[in-house]
This record gives structure tokens, sequence and C-alpha cells, in this order.
């Protein structure tokens, strides 16, 4: 309770305040009971003016009407029933004025917002990689906040039942058990869709192709059914791991896409032959997979030389930080990226160059 409203409770229950005895009535039992009365519906009122949108007076000072704009707040309302209008006043509220009409035009409502990617956002239209990394950061703090926050135990978070992957801050909230299990059964599924689909392969796409679907249909239906895959006390469930079928794709196809421009790119002659003629040893004469040439790019493309004393030294001195420790991928490493026009190594790409270089960029960095 804040001050204000602490004074507005004093100014309503005034102990010291006499009541005045009514006509009739002077027993003092009689005066007990009117007081009591009396008190009662003060703090019914006062009460009520409590609740967002109330306009009911105490003692004469009317409580200002919250606007809907304002009201809407995870901590107030459950996300899953906001309605487009309801996302488009939060959007309003958080300073992105600019992307309503993207969201309107997708008819976004909460349980979109809850589902909604930084890939996503760049297909509906948000141009700047800074405003899709805010806007993010906005959904996740949103669902985060969702979460009951008085509960003592993580488990009180996570209390409706649910299938999705988990947000940031909803990960955060876990114990350490809980949080290997859940990692390691991603693994084991992103392991089995490696399996299904190998990389080597053509990449599907599940919306285009009736077989493509179906395989994933049954690819879903077998391992939501195997509790070695599943953590549903946690929302790893059918959804959750369709959730991540999808992801894998979409990620694959960037790194393809990269792949290709990489190849396209010319490079120095004598180093991608030198590598070529290694790989082509290494392979027995096999065809060069993806791996393969992404990792034959990669070597043209970096600065092995560069030693990790001195990646150190320019990141933090970029980025003004007392430590390598102290950086921070989403937010610190986005600014040197717009500084230095340079781009991040994702898991397996950064897997692959780490694996080509003896000393590599330890923010995994790489020049445009």
């Amino acid at each position: 309770m804040t001050d204000s409203e602490d004074d507005q409770y004093c100014g309503v229950l005034d102990m010291d305040q006499k009541i005045p005895p009514s006509p009739g009535h002077s027993s003092e039992g009689e005066m007990d009971k009117q007081a009591d009365e009396e008190v009662r519906d003060i703090l019914s009122k006062w009460k009520k003016s409590k609740r967002p949108g109330s306009a009911v007076s105490v003692k004469g000072k009317p409580v200002e009407k919250k606007s809907k704009i304002e009201s809407v707040d995870a901590e107030d309302d459950d996300v899953n029933e906001w309605t487009v209008e309801d996302v488009q006043k939060w959007l309003n509220v958080k300073g992105f004025k600019e992307e309503c009409e993207l969201f309107r035009a997708e008819n976004i409502c909460g349980k979109a917002l809850r589902a909604i990617e930084r890939a996503d956002l760049k297909e509906m239209g948000v141009k700047t990689m800074g405003r899709r990394i805010l806007l993010i950061d906005e959904i996740q703090a949103l669902l985060g906040s969702s979460c009951n926050h008085t509960a003592t135990e993580s488990d009180h978070s996570f209390s409706k039942p649910m299938d999705r992957l988990l947000t940031h801050s909803e990960k955060k909230k876990l114990t350490m058990e809980d949080k290997g299990i859940y990692n390691t059964k991603k693994k084991m599924i992103i392991s089995e869709v490696c399996k299904e689909w190998p990389e080597d392969k053509e990449t599907p796409w599940f919306g285009k192709n009736t077989t493509d679907t179906g395989k994933l249909v049954a690819f879903v239906d077998r391992l939501q059914s195997d509790e070695q895959f599943t953590y549903k006390k946690y929302g790893l469930g059918r959804n959750a791991i369709k959730e991540m079928v999808l992801t894998h794709m979409r990620e694959r196809r960037r790194a393809q896409k990269d792949a290709k421009l990489h190849e396209s790119s010319a490079s120095p002659a004598g180093s991608t032959s030198t590598v070529s003629t290694d790989d082509s040893s290494s392979n027995n004469g096999s065809p060069p997979g993806l791996f393969d040439k992404k990792r034959m790019a990669y070597v043209s493309y970096f600065n092995p030389e560069l030693t990790q004393a001195s990646c150190d030294c320019i990141v933090l001195v970029a980025l003004d930080k007392p430590s390598i420790s102290n950086v921070q991928r989403s937010k610190d490493l986005e600014k040197l990226k717009k500084l230095f026009g340079l781009s991040l190594l994702r898991g397996k790409d950064k897997n692959i160059y780490q694996g080509n270089c003896q000393c590599s960029y330890p923010t995994c960095l790489r020049r445009s």
C-alpha cells in the first residue's frame, strides 16, 4: 500500500472521530451497532474504489477512473483472454504504436501473443532488429509477470496446465534439477528431429506438402506419447514438441540460406582449395554435406589469428564492461553488432566455427 493510499485509508477510518448518536437511540449498544454498520459501509465503498475502472467517491473525493489502456496488465488479466483490441492497447502503453496496425492486420489476440517469436515479427513487417528485440523482451516480461509472483515455490507459478515452451522468464523460476530435466528432454527431441529429417536432406515445408504434414503429425504423436520426451509438469507436451520442430526447421532454412550466400561470395582460392582437399580426404570422396560446406566457408570468413585475449579486449572496450562475464548476448552484443556491422553466430553455426578455428571469438561474432 502506498503513502497516498495510507492517507486515504486513515481519512476514511478515523478512529478518533466521534460518531453522534441517532435520535431515539440512546443506549450504548445501539450506538456501537450503528458505528459498526457505518464503518462496514465506508469500507465497502473504499474497496470498490480500489478496483480498476471504478469511480466511487470516498469522503466526497472522487476516485479517478482508470482508462482500460492503463488497466491492461498481465497481473490483473489472463493474457489468454485478451482480445485483439486489448493487445492493441497494451502495445500503445508500451510505446509500440507503429506496430499496432501490423498486429491488427494479423489479428493477434492474447493467445497468439503468447506464441509469437522474433522470426514472426520479421514476417509481420517489423523491419528493424532493434524493435524486434525490444518487442520480444516486452512480451516475455509480460508473460513472466502473469505468473504468480507471491508463490514461494516454483511449482506454484505453473499451477495451470499448459502445453507450450516456457519463456525465458519462466525458465528462471525452475529449480536447477527441473531446469536440467527440461533442457535434457528438449535436446532429446531435437536429436529425434535430426534423425527423422537429416540435415543433408531437403528441409520440409509442412504447410505446402500434405505428405510432410502427415509425417510431422505422426512424429509429434510418437514423441508426445513417450514420457522420456515430455515434461507436462512444465508444458513440454504435444504443442511444445510441434513448436520445437517448426522452429528448428526455420533455423535450418536460415542456415542453408546463409551457407549459399557464403558460397556465392568469392573466397581466396588458396584457402578454399586447401580446405576442399582436406575435406575430400576426410570424407573419402563423398560429396560434402551442408555441415562441410559451411565449415569450408567459415575458414576464409573468419580471422582465426585473433586471440581470445584480443577478442575480450575489443568487446570490453567497445561495451565499457569490467569483465567478459558481464557481457550479455541479448542486451550487449546486439549493440556491438550494430556498432561494428557484425552478425551473431547461433547454435550449430557457433559450434561449427569453434570446431574449425583453434581460437574462436568468445562472443561468437563474425564480420558482415
